[in-house]
């Protein structure tokens, strides 16, 4: 089967399949490490960002546009805003920063993969002034709220949380979002099941396909058509 991960830190392959994966960096330079990746049966694709939890050492986004020209990345992210108690004090800077970067990806029409924790109405507000196609990493608001941000063309990112018996407001997102709205991503490597080991998105699948009592390899294949839609240079 053809599996495409949307949203992961670090490579990985998935032996026996082809894997399309999007490899996303929360600072907005791409280490060249990255850029060597090579693993069996796998397609890397790139995103760069700045992420909300690193706004205070930034001031401005000077060179962010032209690193991603150079590296001829297929997304921005990983972006967004989180106004947990940790984060709250850069708030306005979450902010500026963040508008920085999705009028960026309107003029190079570039899709974004969004971080949002506690900042879900501010979130809304933003995609309506910027258009912007993309996915919504790891959404971990309700389903009325995911609900909103389809409807203006965006997807929902699910990840191993799915897999854990007592997520019950994801189970509902994985299980009543219409299936063309949603796209996997494994989170790699920091979503664990309790031994401790990475849930890639072939756990995350099976999860998912369970939940909607639907065919496996019809939940795999639509997910990849809609995450080709949105990034660039998977073919």
């Amino acid at each position: 089967m053809r599996y495409f991960d949307t949203h992961s830190h670090q490579g990985y392959d998935l032996p026996g399949h082809h894997l399309s994966q999007l490899i996303v960096e929360t600072l907005p330079r791409l280490p060249k490490s990255l850029l060597s990746l090579n693993l069996p049966n796998t397609t890397f694709l790139y995103a760069l960002g700045l992420h909300p939890w690193f706004v205070k050492d930034f001031t401005n986004l000077e060179s962010f546009k032209e690193e991603l020209v150079d590296h001829n990345v297929s997304a921005i992210g990983e972006i967004g805003l989180d106004f947990f108690p940790d984060y709250l004090p850069f708030k306005q800077k979450q902010l500026v920063l963040f508008e920085q970067q999705l009028s960026i990806a309107l003029e190079l029409n570039l899709p974004v993969s969004i971080h949002c924790r506690a900042a879900f109405s501010e979130l809304y507000k933003l995609l309506i002034q910027y258009p912007v196609k993309g996915c919504l990493h790891g959404f971990m608001g309700s389903y009325e709220q995911a609900t909103q941000f389809t409807k203006l063309g965006l997807k929902i990112g699910i990840n191993g949380v799915v897999c854990r018996s007592n997520a019950n407001k994801y189970h509902r997102l994985a299980r009543e979002s219409l299936l063309s709205s949603i796209v996997l991503e494994s989170d790699f490597p920091y979503v664990t099941d309790r031994q401790n080991n990475p849930l890639l998105v072939d756990s995350v699948a099976f999860s998912i396909a369970a939940l909607r009592k639907m065919p496996l390899d019809e939940l795999v294949e639509t997910t990849y058509d809609t995450a080709t839609k949105i990034f660039k240079g998977c073919e």
